[in-house]
């Protein structure tokens, strides 16, 4: 029985962690902006009446002025909006809501340019390895041939790296979930033991036996509430003599009073 529910336990934790797992949808947000500022985005629910928070980012802009986050939305989000704030250091120089309902799952880019900042546009793909080529050739002074080879051997680590950094982050968030869970199960499984090796050590006793036992108490209740009834019995006629004395009492002395009075009208001549 016990092998049982702890096999049980173990599935339904393999299973809590793999739906946690599989349920998460990840949203890439970009945000073009100005050059080295304080990117904050808040994404909330778009069908409440109130501001329900989802998760809040922070981070800055490269010197293109771009920045992405990555928002791994529960399987109860249907839709959510955007808020994004710009900051100068401690200044806050724009900001913005996005209420287009987005989804979870789509890939979202947004524009937020403050007033009287210099916009720097994006290069393409084909300009930066361009540039990481000219950069080669003058340093290292190798063929322009060597040069491009070098280049294009460059972009897949940085890309490589890109994707691992993510998968090691959610890697991590994934770790310590399924800690919590094996740490609830393991103690959910101590105390389900603990309760069925107690449950062994009750003593099974036969219907004839208890059916006695009860007999038992029945015969010493009922022969207690005759006890109590005998001595309520007893105290009541103590009462009523008490009454009955006090009586007798108050009538004697009401005899010898009026015997006083009747002596004194007597004296007077009456």
């Amino acid at each position: 029985m016990v092998k049982r529910v702890d096999k049980f336990i173990f599935g339904l934790a393999i299973f809590l962690f793999v739906i946690s797992v599989v349920s998460a949808e990840v949203s890439e947000i970009k945000v073009k902006t100005a050059p080295r500022l304080e990117v904050q985005l808040v994404t909330f629910d778009s069908e409440s009446v109130e501001f329900v928070e989802f998760e809040k980012f922070t981070g800055f802009s490269d010197q293109y002025g771009n920045i992405t986050f990555n928002f791994d939305a529960d399987s109860e989000v249907s839709n959510f909006n955007i808020v994004v704030y710009i900051y100068d250091y401690d200044k806050k120089v724009a900001s913005k809501k996005f209420s287009e309902n987005y989804e979870p799952g789509e890939s979202i880019s947004l524009k937020l340019f403050p007033t009287g900042y210099e916009i720097i546009d994006t290069p393409s793909e084909d300009e930066v390895i361009a540039n990481e080529t000219l950069e080669n050739n003058v340093t290292t002074n190798e063929s322009t041939i060597s040069a491009e080879l070098l280049s294009e051997g460059n972009k897949e680590p940085g890309i490589t790296g890109l994707v691992v950094d993510k998968v090691f982050n959610k890697t991590i968030a994934y770790v310590i979930i399924g800690v919590f869970l094996l740490a609830a199960v393991v103690f959910f499984v101590v105390r389900t033991r603990k309760r069925l090796l107690g449950k062994k050590g009750i003593i099974v006793r036969k219907l004839s036996e208890l059916t006695q036992n009860n007999e038992e108490k029945k015969d010493d209740y009922q022969g207690s509430i005759e006890e109590a009834e005998k001595k309520i019995k007893e105290a009541q006629g103590e009462i009523n003599s008490l009454r009955n004395q006090s009586r007798i009492r108050e009538a004697e002395r009401k005899l010898q009073q009026d015997q006083a009075d009747l002596r004194r009208l007597r004296d007077r001549g009456y």
